[in-house]
């Protein structure tokens, strides 16, 4: 049995309602929504964790000409992305889990996030900057020498 979000959201449920619309209403319409590449939404999940889901408050399925792709999304009210933020290690291992499993893994568009409410301004220009980096590098290695030079 699914969850409710108002039971197991961590973020609150307020703001994870808030994210959980704005991809249901890109379903409803059969549009494009935002974190997605490619295609119109054709499924949202939430709460999934009693389905296996790592990253498990949104899930987002699309279909387009390249086929069908996932956005798997964790949903906080705040993150620090810092060792000394208590949730900051779960949340990583929840992407690398979810990067790891086979049937995320075999699809080359899906992708992973963290939506965040509160975020520092000061820092918000240097973490949006990492996906652009991650997409525009050529492989594993050219990414890391961008984000450790």
């Amino acid at each position: 049995m699914t969850a409710s979000p108002l039971s197991t959201g961590g973020a609150g449920p307020v703001f994870e309602n808030d994210v959980g619309t704005h991809y249901l209403a890109a379903l409803l319409t059969g549009s494009a929504a935002r974190g997605t590449r490619i295609g119109t939404v054709v499924r949202v999940g939430l709460q999934r964790a009693a389905s296996g889901a790592p990253l498990d408050d949104v899930i987002v399925e699309t279909d387009g000409a390249g086929g069908t792709t996932r956005l798997d999304l964790q949903v906080k009210r705040r993150m620090t992305f810092a060792a000394s933020d208590r949730e900051f290690p779960s949340v990583i291992g929840a992407c690398w889990e979810t990067l790891a499993r086979p049937d995320f893994a075999s699809g080359p568009g899906n992708r992973i996030g963290v939506e965040i409410a509160q975020f520092p301004e000061k820092v918000k220009a240097h973490y949006t900057r990492v996906p652009v980096w991650a997409l525009s590098s050529a492989d594993a290695v050219a990414r890391s020498r961008r984000l450790w030079c």
